[in-house]
Formats: C-alpha cells, structure tokens, sequence
C-alpha cells in the first residue's frame, strides 16, 4: 500500500508543471546600424549587421532580454564607427512572422548605394 501511495504521489508531482514555466520557442532575427562618412565629406553610408532568422526554445520569460542584451555587447566590442552603433533585436512569435518581417528588413536595406551589408553569425 506504501508503495502505491509513493507512486500516486510522484505521478501526480511530476505531472505539473511550475505556473509560468511553459516551454515557448521564439524566432528572432539581430541587426545594427552605424554611419560612416564618405571620403569626400558629402554623404553618409550606413553600415549593416545582421544575422540569419534563429530560434530559441526557453521557459524563461527573461531569455529574450538576455539575448538582446548578448546582441547589443556583441556588437559593441565590434563596432568600427566613430559613432555609437545600433542594436535591434526583432523577436516574434512564429517562424512566418520572423521570415515576413526579415524578407521585409532585406528589401529595405538592398540598396548597396546607401547600405553595406555584413551578414553575421550570432546566435
């Protein structure tokens, strides 16, 4: 009968879950921005960093911040600019709402006239 007892009881711990501890994938994508000036004074081109769509699959609501928090001292132990550079992390919900909002980034910043591109691996 103890033994029962001890089983129903263990069963019954393990099968809760702690309240807020739901596991939750995320799909997030990191760029930054920095200005630098043309040679002959006249224009600004800015410089692009950016990563590849990832995922990260977390019970702890604190691990996005964590990860943005990554990506901003990443990038600035790199940063070449004489001015500060920008860290943006674009955090969503599904895989279709990452890749949406990436295609969309990509498409803003295609004009290598204006933009250099440097596709980086941060994860």
């Amino acid at each position: 009968m103890e033994k029962l007892l001890v089983f129903i009881i263990c069963v019954t711990l393990l099968s809760f879950s702690p309240a807020g501890k739901t596991e939750k994938t995320f799909y997030y994508y990191c760029f930054s921005r920095s200005g630098t000036i043309a040679q002959d004074g006249s224009s600004i081109k800015q410089n692009i960093m950016y990563n590849k769509i990832s995922s990260m699959t977390t019970d702890d609501n604190a691990a996005p911040k964590r990860k943005a928090k990554q990506w901003g001292d990443w990038v600035d132990s790199r940063c070449m600019s004489r001015i500060r550079c920008s860290s943006d992390t674009n955090l969503y919900e599904t895989e279709e709402e990452a890749e949406k909002a990436y295609s969309s980034f990509l498409i803003t910043y295609a004009d290598t006239s204006r933009y250099t591109l440097q596709l980086v691996e941060f994860r």
